[in-house]
């Protein structure tokens, strides 16, 4: 009666029992499951892992087994399990439950995607807010020098005008700087 998928398989993945949900899950018969081992219906990237950490853990003698990995479906489709294993070492079998979280995995590839994208944008700010720092600094310092000049009593009237042009210009780009930025 359960809605998860159910599995019991001998230490040579070979099915002993599955309950209905799951080869409805998988979309494979009883008679074409029974044909098959767990280990045929993983997803090929994750046969490796699977296989390495269950042997892991049942040479560690674990008494429960839990890990998550994708299945193929038998119309193509990926489904990811959360399993539950409890392994019977004296009869040399598993019993499995395993808990449908594909929609977990979308949502949690989604928040990944979404972190990236803004911690990409907060890259971004960053130059940008770095640069235009540089940018309004750069005339605004100077503004700054050329006024400071401008109190030197030894100054003639035409290096006055000189740095006043000078202050002017710094002032009229930083105006344009500051209207393009905004």
């Amino acid at each position: 009666l359960s809605v998860d998928p159910i599995c019991i398989t001998n230490f040579q993945a070979e099915f002993l029992y599955f309950n209905p949900s799951f080869s409805k899950t998988l979309q494979y018969c009883e008679k074409e499951l029974l044909q098959k081992t767990i280990y045929d219906l993983i997803h090929p990237d994750d046969i490796k892992p699977t296989s390495d950490y269950v042997l892991k853990k049942m040479e560690e003698g674990a008494p429960v087994l839990t890990f998550e990995n994708r299945y193929v479906k038998k119309n193509g489709d990926i489904v990811w399990f959360a399993w539950k294993t409890q392994p019977i070492y004296e009869e040399q079998k598993a019993i499995s439950i395993a808990h449908d979280v594909t929609d977990l995995k979308k949502i949690e590839q989604q928040l990944k995607a979404e972190k990236e994208r803004a911690e990409q944008n907060d890259q971004v700010k960053s130059i940008f807010l770095a640069n235009v720092s540089h940018e309004i600094r750069t005339p605004l310092n100077g503004l700054l020098g050329f006024s400071k000049m401008l109190e030197d009593s030894s100054l003639n009237e035409e290096q006055r005008i000189k740095y006043v042009k000078i202050i002017q210009q710094g002032g009229t780009r930083l105006l344009n700087l500051l209207n393009d930025v905004i």
